[in-house]
């Protein structure tokens, strides 16, 4: 193994990691990937160690948690700068999570309403199949439960029985899926339902008006709250740059397609949250 990374948000750069429990190294469950989206082709793998005991007739040994791991579909991404541009944007989208969890939490909702992204690691592997000898893979916790988007990079926010996912891969959101777990129950402060469209929200004024994060995706239970992963974010560029976020980052228009889209609730109201001044 090359090495296993995270991406830092304070110093900008990869922080080399130690495997979990003794693992060395990486192993992929099937040779072919069970997903793909646009940019990557999506496996099932998990972290490996030796046989515990030297001398074993045992092969390597499986290191839990269940993990997948994700690589560019596209020759020109096979690099490693490739994945740290998804794993900074999940990282940032990963702290505006918490930041709006401890804004829930702080006005009295329960862990039903929460979100969190997992945590991506870079990990690079060595390959005589790759250019420079090295795979170079996005690595997270497998997520258990329906997997589901409840809206996208194009301004489709859930309002009915479905929303087009981001990258037309024909993902379907059935709200009638979560009726019977209350998750479109009205109360007061609104939805369970509405929690992804106004984080979206929430993260354009955490940010200063400067970015939001959408394509919002992943699983939901009434224990957990929101599990997501692979997250957009739309920035506007002080210096006119597009594409600061990968070719997903729509920039302005990414977050105007939002806007006309997106109708504050309850919950908008009582997070206190400012909407564009043409949107208002």
């Amino acid at each position: 193994m090359r090495g296993k990374y995270t991406y830092d948000l304070d110093s900008r750069k990869l922080v080399r990691r130690h495997y979990t429990g003794g693992a060395e190294g990486l192993a992929f469950k099937l040779k072919s990937p069970f997903a793909c989206g646009v940019e990557r082709f999506v496996y099932r793998c998990v972290e490996i160690a030796a046989p515990e005991r030297r001398g074993s007739d045992g092969g390597y040994r499986a290191v839990l948690p269940r993990l997948i791991a994700k690589e560019a579909r596209m020759q020109e991404n096979l690099g490693e700068k490739f994945h740290r541009v998804h794993a900074r944007v999940q990282e940032t989208a990963r702290h505006v999570a918490e930041r709006f969890t401890e804004r829930l939490e702080s006005l009295g909702f329960d862990r039903a309403w929460f979100v969190m992204y997992l945590r991506p690691r870079i990990y690079g592997c060595y390959d005589p199949q790759y250019a420079d000898g090295v795979c170079w893979v996005l690595v997270e916790e497998a997520l258990e439960g329906s997997f589901t988007k409840w809206n996208n990079n194009a301004g489709g926010v859930a309002k009915g029985p479905a929303v087009e996912s981001s990258d037309s891969d024909g993902t379907e959101l059935n709200i009638a899926d979560f009726l019977s777990q209350g998750m479109c129950s009205q109360g007061a402060r609104g939805r369970v339902i509405d929690v992804p469209s106004t984080f979206s929200h929430f993260s354009y004024n955490f940010s200063g008006n400067k970015q939001l994060v959408c394509d919002i995706q992943g699983t939901w239970n009434a224990d957990d709250g929101f599990r997501l992963t692979d997250p957009v974010i739309h920035r506007v560029s002080s210096s006119g740059r597009e594409h600061v976020n990968g070719n997903t980052d729509k920039g302005r228009d990414g977050i105007t397609k939002f806007f006309k889209s997106h109708e504050c609730g309850p919950l908008c109201r009582a997070l206190g949250l400012s909407r564009p001044p043409a949107y208002v």
